[in-house]
């Protein structure tokens, strides 16, 4: 059974033997100091495997307007829609001339309809690309594969007139290297940790671990009550060493420990970085 955010708050106070109700550890306090814990947990290390994850799409053919595209129209109509989409649910969009076309409901006879999300009107015989929508948990890809060939990013700034050997991120859209779809694109990344809320959010930890947040929690509520000794069994961060100490410590020690060795070999392995945002 998986460790709940509800369960690691209950964890935080049957240590301290209060509830949720208590004035001396509050829960928005609570709450705020696991979502720390899990974020210092994450960052101690820039690529814990368990954190490895993969993005998999068919490309779609990028295409002209067949037509003008007048602002607030609900129609876009394109050259050739075969290959994309009937409908573009949430992980889908389109590009056209810096303008995002962020959802359509049904694809028909090469128009897209109900579509949402463009700003401006745009002229016949213009560009349109698929645009592919990142997870607002990705650190952002240095790296794609397209039917097994590695493009490397560039920004959207420099991106235009090479956009053949690069592929871009726009508006949290990823911009393929121009395709004529049907390409099996893999899109390895690493998972962010997102602010844990609701009672039933759960950790990006692997469950052995998912307690370190909350004796980062602990250390930080004990030692703002001056319970000092205490909140350092819990979660210490030592100035001369730059590392943790405490159970959290000890926790981040047995994970580096436990995976140390788990990434050897992969050569699709690559650094990510979160100020990933062109505009």
């Amino acid at each position: 059974m998986s460790t709940t955010f509800l369960q690691q708050r209950n964890a935080f106070y049957d240590v301290v033997g209060d509830d949720s109700s208590s004035d001396l550890y509050p829960l928005a306090n609570v709450k705020a100091e696991i979502n720390a814990g899990e974020s210092a947990f994450i960052a101690a290390n820039d690529s814990w495997p368990f954190l490895e994850a993969q993005l998999l799409y068919t490309s779609s053919a990028d295409t002209t307007l067949s037509a003008a595209y007048a602002s607030g129209d609900a129609d876009v109509d394109l050259t050739a829609s075969s290959t994309w989409p009937a409908a573009s649910a949430s992980t889908y969009g389109a590009y056209i001339e810096g303008d995002i076309l962020e959802t359509w409901t049904a694809n028909a006879a090469n128009q897209l309809t109900g579509a949402v999300g463009l700003q401006i009107s745009h002229a016949s015989g213009v560009d349109v690309k698929p645009a592919y929508k990142l997870l607002s948990t990705m650190a952002k890809p240095e790296r794609i594969w397209m039917d097994g060939v590695q493009y490397d990013f560039i920004s959207h700034q420099q991106w235009k007139g090479v956009q053949d050997a690069y592929f871009t991120i726009y508006q949290d859209y990823i911009l393929l290297p121009s395709n004529t779809g049907g390409d099996i694109i893999e899109i390895p990344y690493y998972k962010e940790a997102v602010t844990l809320s609701a009672d039933a959010n759960e950790s990006l930890l692997p469950e052995a671990f998912r307690l370190a947040p909350v004796y980062y929690a602990l250390g930080k509520m004990l030692l703002a009550t001056d319970e000092i000794a205490k909140a350092r069994q819990y979660c210490y961060f030592n100035p001369d060493t730059r590392r943790y100490e405490g159970f959290f410590g000890e926790m981040l020690h047995r994970a580096r420990k436990r995976y140390a060795t788990k990434t050897a070999g992969n050569h699709r392995r690559v650094k990510m970085h979160s100020n990933y945002r062109s505009k």
